[in-house]
Order: C-alpha cells, then structure tokens, then sequence
C-alpha cells in the first residue's frame, strides 16, 4: 500500500516539534514525558508523538524505560566529557582535512559562511537558546568542510544532545558569545592556523567548566522562563 505524503508530512512536522521541545529543555532531566498531554498540545492523536519518541530515544535524546515510558534523557559528567571531546575531534579533523586537500587555496575557494552567522557580532538573537543553535550551526558548517556525510552527521547528532548544556553556558557566561563570534570572524579572514588553536582553547574551556555544566542542567530554574514557554 502506498504511503500518504501528507501523512509523512504532518508526523515529520510533529517529530520536528518534540524535538525542538526536547533539545530545547522543554522538560526537565529524568522528566517523564506524557504522551497523551504532548498529543493534547499538538492537538494530535498519540500514535505521531509515539513515533516521534521511538526516534527520538534513537538519537540518544529520550530515554524509554519498559513499562514505564519515556523519560527525558540525562546528562551525567562522562557523558558530556565524551560528547565534548567526540565533537571537538570531528571538528578538528574536518577543518584540518580541508587544510590538506586545499593547502594553499584562496579565500575564494573557503565555503562562506551561513547567513545566520554573517554578522554574528551584530546578531539579533535574544535568548540563550538561539546562541546556542548559532554556536551549532558554526560547528556544523566546519564539518562539512569535510564533505563526509558520516562526520555532518554526527556532528549534527553532537549539536541536538549539546543544545541544551550550550544554552545553559549562554545563560550563565557572559563570554560565550564573544567565543563564537572570535570563532566566526577567525574563519572569515581565512586565518585557520588560529582558528584551529580558538578551537582547542573553546573545547579544553568547556572539559573544564563540565561538572558545572553538569550541575546548571540539572537546576530547576536556570533556563526555566525561556524553555518552558519554547514548549510545542
């Protein structure tokens, strides 16, 4: 039987939305998720949320215990040192491997960069959450530098489950944003000697600050007024 594209459309749409809520700490670590109230929101029957849950708990951001349901995953400090250090090395090795296929090229031949981050110094983001899929989509467009489509994947995959700790670090370190922008503007002058050393500075920083990271996602109140209203 053929499958209905408007169909496929509408759950693709609903995933698209749980995600947004669940990356975005629209419930708080080790929360149960409730179907039937996420259906009631979405104004939705509960079998698309399911689904979206199941794909979600694939992507390693969800949590589904037997007999018991879904959960919203938690962080522990191993967990973030890895994540960190997975993303740090797909990162590192993307942009080196355009060094070596492109040794002596022109900036004419470096990819630009996205339009979000243009004018990053100028950025009109207004929340904590937006830098933070800024920061991702700067770390994303190194990785495709690679043209692997492995390494963008996974450092997609590394941005969805870092969203909520970048934000995190955004409310609390009034740094963060002047990281990326020196990251951005390093890439734009072409000058990846640098870039290269601004990367490893940013990651060893973030291994440092983990268990405050840690600590800060697992708080009740740091990003409580803007996630939760980010909520479906």
């Amino acid at each position: 039987m053929a499958s209905n594209p408007e169909n496929e459309s509408s759950s693709q749409q609903i995933y698209g939305r749980v995600k947004i809520a669940i990356i975005n700490r629209g419930f708080y670590p080790g929360e149960r998720i409730n179907i039937e109230r996420c259906a009631e929101k979405l104004r939705v029957s509960t079998t698309p949320v399911r689904e979206a849950l199941n794909r979600l708990v694939a992507e390693n951001l969800v949590d589904l215990v037997p007999q018991m349901g879904f959960f919203m995953k938690r962080i522990s400090e191993a967990d973030m040192r890895d994540l960190l250090e997975f993303n740090a090395l797909l990162v590192n090795w993307s942009l080196a491997d355009f060094q070596r296929q492109y040794p002596d090229c022109s900036l004419s031949l470096v990819p630009p960069l996205p339009s979000e981050l243009k004018d990053i110094a100028n950025c009109e983001a207004t929340n904590v959450n937006q830098w933070a899929v800024l920061s991702g989509i700067f770390f994303l467009h190194i990785a495709k530098l690679s043209g692997n489509q492995e390494i963008i994947g996974r450092v997609a995959s590394c941005n969805d489950r870092l969203q909520s700790a970048r934000a995190c670090e955004f409310a609390q370190n009034s740094m963060a944003k002047d990281h990326v922008i020196k990251l951005c503007d390093l890439f734009v002058a072409g000058d990846f000697s640098s870039l290269q050393e601004s990367l490893n500075h940013y990651f060893e920083l973030r291994q440092n600050q983990v268990r405050k990271l840690v600590r800060l996602l697992e708080s009740v109140s740091v990003l409580d007024a803007q996630s939760k209203a980010l909520t479906f």
